[in-house]
């Protein structure tokens, strides 16, 4: 990275982010809230990092090509985290989703973005996201982020369109052409995203 990003080291607060949810082991009536945070990886994360990306990228494992985070050694999850490129969710302490960024010339790229299924569809991987475009982006001094998708993955793709992303092309994937990805961009200039 080629600046500080605030929160290095440090849980972030992301807008929006903190929900309640029922607690399973409490009574009908009572709920706990649950806080949900952003933060880069620290050492010593490598571990929870990889099990979350195995839980998230386990129903991948039929795509064709296989996702490769199955095969990603621990050593190459602890070198992106001690080169500050990991970022994380933790919902009341615990990692529930990770996402890993390359800054580039004139970029960020977004990649390796998951989120443990049992912890979908509670804002986790928009958080992640949010946070590169209202953390990261800006402390790099960078106005885009892109993210590639495989259009195996409409999910995923709705996921990036409705945090502002807009598609930019489509393509073979590189390691087998039977599969097509597709490329969307963020835009600075596009502002936040509404409705939420």
């Amino acid at each position: 990275m080629n600046q500080p990003v605030p929160g290095d080291g440090q849980a972030m607060d992301v807008d929006q982010t903190d929900r309640t949810t029922g607690d399973a082991d409490a009574g009908d009536d009572e709920e706990r809230e649950s806080t949900l945070r952003v933060a880069l990886a620290e050492p010593g994360q490598a571990g929870a990092v990889k099990a979350v990306l195995h839980g998230a990228f386990a129903e991948q494992a039929t795509l064709v090509p296989p996702s490769g985070t199955a095969a990603e050694p621990l050593e190459t999850i602890e070198a992106a985290i001690e080169s500050g490129q990991t970022v994380v969710a933790l919902l009341d302490g615990e990692i529930v989703g990770t996402v890993r960024h390359h800054v580039m010339p004139d970029t960020i790229y977004l990649g390796r973005l998951g989120v443990l299924p049992e912890y979908r569809r509670l804002g986790v991987a928009s958080a992640l996201v949010e946070w590169c475009q209202e953390v990261l982006a800006p402390a790099e001094g960078r106005t885009t982020i892109d993210v590639e998708i495989r259009a195996a993955l409409p999910g995923n793709v709705a996921l990036f369109r409705g945090l502002g992303f807009t598609e930019i092309g489509t393509y073979p994937h590189p390691a087998d052409s039977r599969a097509t990805v597709r490329k969307l961009r963020w835009r600075a200039s596009r502002g936040k995203r509404t409705g939420r």
